[in-house]
């Protein structure tokens, strides 16, 4: 690779992609959970959703197949959803 000017090219082309990936992992440290965490108060409202009452977050679980024997197998549907109240959420 030849240089045109006095940068080396391999150099940037590393931090470029450097910088892309430290992007990218930046992202999965989102404060916001969703699930069961621990120590919370859920509500159940059915028996198809529940309520965290301490971020409103509604979490719905559909039994779709549930075979009990040798080997159990339980199949559900899941949804996670997050309320904000200040105009970001559903």
């Amino acid at each position: 690779m030849k240089e045109r000017s006095g940068y080396d090219w391999r150099a940037i082309v590393y931090a470029l992609l450097f910088c892309a990936t430290a992007a990218h992992l930046s992202l999965a440290q989102d404060p916001d959970t969703t699930g069961f965490p621990p120590f919370v108060t859920m509500l159940n409202a059915s028996g198809y959703e529940s309520i965290n009452l301490s971020n409103l977050g509604i979490h719905f679980a559909i039994p779709i197949r549930t075979k009990s024997g040798r080997i159990p197998v339980s199949c559900r549907l899941s949804a996670d959803q997050l309320y904000y109240p200040g105009g970001r959420g559903f």
